[in-house]
């Protein structure tokens, strides 16, 4: 059976950058097939002439496509079976060449890991535990238990007749997922929570017979369970959204301009905490509010490209360099810096997976020669 390789190993080797050991496979791998050596002879002069690329860079088709226009390997199926296929750049300054210079020092850039199941769960007395996917947790609140299993946090009421008694005294618990991490969480009424990187949600620990609220800071996607006499409201800095059962997400970082609002399935209102008016989202729609300018804005968008985190994925269209490293920040824990304007609006579409190594995706982007990155431990800088 012939093997496959991992394209980042072609192209260090093409900038002099591998080690004894990945120089092995790729030698093993080319000779398997003579067509490999010939392939890789003709990347090899593509790196030394250059070649450009006057066309838009299509990934929607199939990945095979990907790999035929950006890495010059039309018959090699499998090589994109990889752990980075994400291309596409809608060059704004005249097309983009497949020639680059050197890239930034690997060594610095292999240390910077993908996010993790990682979050701090503080009890209604203060107390805090971290919590992460390898250890099995059981904690305790009047009326309630909460069961940590693998990647899931779960609360399991203790009182089954807890619906009938008089309202009382809400204790409430947060879940706080830092930077590089992501939690899942079930709530008491069977809601499922996916909270993304630098998110906090507060929620009762039993929710009372009359509401269900939660207050939510970043990102989260959301399952509401049904139960159409006690609605379910998200409050959020700016708005809240109001519920009977449904899919959505819901984008609300505070050190960012713009908040989403999502809608994949069921019926929404978001209610802005300003002047009160209400914005019905339909399932595809976006309500875009632009904290700013105090405007908001509701359209119809593709959701898979706002929804894709919670599958372990990322899906970008037409998307900046800004937004989407700004994006990828969180997720890595690296702080980014652009060195200049321009960078900041090349324009980018492709597809990459959360557990994708930095260097991968920065050495794919840098392919374009459309930007330069400059690692620094986990500060990144982009000219």
């Amino acid at each position: 059976m012939k093997k496959n390789i991992d394209f980042s190993i072609i192209w260090r080797k093409l900038n002099q950058r591998l080690g004894v050991e990945e120089e092995g496979k790729l030698n093993d791998w080319l000779d398997e097939d003579a067509r490999r050596k010939d392939y890789f002879e003709r990347a090899q002069q593509y790196k030394r002439e250059g070649s450009k690329v006057e066309q838009l860079i299509d990934i929607e088709g199939s990945r095979k496509k990907v790999a035929k226009k950006i890495f010059i390997y039309p018959r090699i199926r499998k090589i994109i079976n990889v752990a980075a296929i994400f291309i596409g750049v809608i060059v704004l300054v005249g097309g983009a060449k497949l020639y680059y210079d050197s890239l930034a020092p690997v060594q610095q850039v292999t240390l910077i890991e993908p996010g993790r199941t990682k979050a701090t769960l503080i009890l209604s007395d203060g107390s805090k535990y971290d919590l992460d996917a390898s250890h099995k947790n059981v904690f305790k609140e009047k009326d309630a238990v909460i069961v940590k299993t693998g990647k899931e946090l779960a609360y399991k009421s203790q009182s089954p007749k807890f619906k009938l008694r008089k309202k009382k005294q809400t204790k409430i618990n947060t879940l706080k997922v830092p930077r590089g991490g992501e939690f899942f969480l079930v709530l008491s009424d069977s809601t499922k929570v996916w909270l993304n990187s630098e998110s906090v949600l507060r929620y009762p620990v039993i929710f009372d017979k009359d509401h269900r609220t939660v207050e939510l800071i970043g990102e989260a996607y959301f399952e509401v369970a049904h139960n159409a006499s006690k609605p379910f409201h998200v409050k959020t800095d700016k708005q809240t959204i109001q519920v009977l059962g449904t899919s959505f997400n819901i984008n609300a970082y505070p050190d960012e301009n713009v908040n989403y609002t999502t809608l994949v399935e069921g019926k929404v209102d978001v209610v802005s905490a300003i002047d009160l008016l209400h914005h019905r989202l339909e399932p595809g729609m976006q309500c875009v509010y632009d904290k700013q300018n105090d405007k908001t804005d509701v359209k119809t968008v593709n959701v898979a490209e706002y929804i894709s985190w919670k599958d372990g994925k990322y899906i970008f269209r037409n998307k900046s360099l800004e937004d989407m490293m700004y994006t990828l920040a969180r997720w890595y824990d690296v702080h980014v810096t652009f060195a200049n304007s321009r960078s900041r609006k090349v324009k980018f579409k492709g597809n990459l997976r959360r557990k994708d190594k930095f260097e991968d995706i920065l050495t794919i982007i840098e392919t374009t020669n459309e930007v330069k990155f400059e690692i620094n431990g986990k500060n990144v800088t982009i000219r």
